[in-house]
């Protein structure tokens, strides 16, 4: 019995020590992951081996960051939908000369308004013209290579196109008459520029010049006003209107304007005539004219008498006079008495006038 029982203890000492050998075989595997050099487990090579798996972790990363290698995180550019933008800017597969917009399309977002002119130039740009029933017509530049559309600001007056300097700088002839009311300007030019690609277009009103034989019609409310006062001025004449007696609520009403106006020249008499419908004037402003020194350098004197219903003023030009204009304004600080400066200048000037302006 005493020999078995040792027997018995011998058997079990060896299946235990089988055991833990096994046991520690699976732990240094699973623990030391094969990479590790087995053959030593000494501090400094653990630290190598730490130190090997960082960098190639680092190099994996850097060619998955820089598309190098194919990786599920990055996206793949190629299986994008190759659809245009709708923001200003190139398609990610157009080409440089490649253009982004049509004719066809361009006209597609005028379906309510009715075209009347699509001007193109450089063969890049256009200018679609176009205007709603009882609407001022109106401009819209396109460039067909980005797909950028702008609006050309002349709204709301009636405008036609006279000069495109370049992509930034559009010249429009105006008649002086907007869609808002029945208010009409002397007609003048309007100026829509930009300084870089990308920004709005903005706006400046120019004055227009006509020769003096030129007629021109302006203004225009029937308010039945009064002619308060009439000046020459170094280059013109100014004249200020004002209501008349038991009509102040009717001049006053909405807006206040200069009455119906006529200009023209009489070539053969050098002279220039200006016409105020529905305007009466005091006679002691007549005999303030009449004793008026003119120094100008383009009128010789002014003569103020009736005419029909209105008023006519009688300006005696000297030769220098070949063009003029016309600007409407208003009085401060109130801005309810409405003025009109008509001025003159040399067919010389004119010629720099338009040298530098347009």
């Amino acid at each position: 019995m005493f020999i078995k029982k040792k027997n018995y203890y011998h058997i079990n000492s060896i299946k235990f020590g089988f055991f833990f050998l096994f046991s520690l075989a699976l732990t240094a595997i699973f623990v030391w992951d094969k990479p590790l050099d087995q053959s030593s487990f000494s501090r400094n090579n653990y630290e190598n081996w730490i130190q090997k798996q960082r960098n190639q972790e680092l190099k994996t990363s850097e060619k998955i960051r820089y598309n190098k290698v194919k990786s599920p995180f990055v996206f793949d550019h190629k299986k994008k939908d190759k659809k245009q933008d709708t923001k200003v800017g190139r398609r990610k597969d157009q080409q440089p000369n490649e253009k982004k917009l049509t004719i066809s399309e361009i006209k597609k977002n005028y379906r309510f308004s009715l075209i009347e002119k699509i001007i193109k130039f450089d063969n890049v740009h256009v200018i679609v013209e176009s205007h709603k029933a009882t609407m001022a017509n109106q401009f819209d530049y396109y460039d067909m290579i980005t797909g950028e559309k702008k609006k050309l600001p002349t709204f709301p007056f009636y405008a036609r196109l006279h000069k495109i300097e370049s992509p930034y700088r559009f010249i429009f002839y105006t008649d002086g008459t907007n869609h808002l009311n029945q208010e009409r300007k002397f007609p003048f030019i309007i100026e829509c520029y930009r300084n870089i690609k990308g920004e709005e277009f903005h706006w400046n009103h120019l004055n227009r010049y006509f020769p003096i034989i030129e007629k021109i019609e302006f203004g225009g409310k029937k308010s039945k006003a009064v002619l308060k006062d009439l000046k020459v001025t170094l280059n013109g004449l100014e004249a200020s209107f004002g209501p008349r007696k038991g009509h102040k609520e009717k001049f006053f009403a909405g807006y206040t304007d200069i009455p119906y106006t006529e200009t023209y020249g009489n070539q053969k008499k050098d002279q220039f005539i200006i016409v105020f419908r529905e305007t009466q004037f005091d006679e002691g402003l007549k005999a303030k004219i009449k004793e008026s020194n003119f120094e100008n350098l383009y009128i010789r004197s002014v003569i103020l008498k009736k005419h029909e219903s209105g008023c006519m003023v009688i300006i005696n030009l000297k030769d220098q006079a070949e063009y003029y204009t016309a600007k409407k304004d208003w009085l401060s600080p109130s801005k309810n008495i409405p003025f009109v400066h008509i001025s003159f200048i040399t067919e010389q000037d004119y010629k720099d006038y338009l040298l530098i302006k347009l």
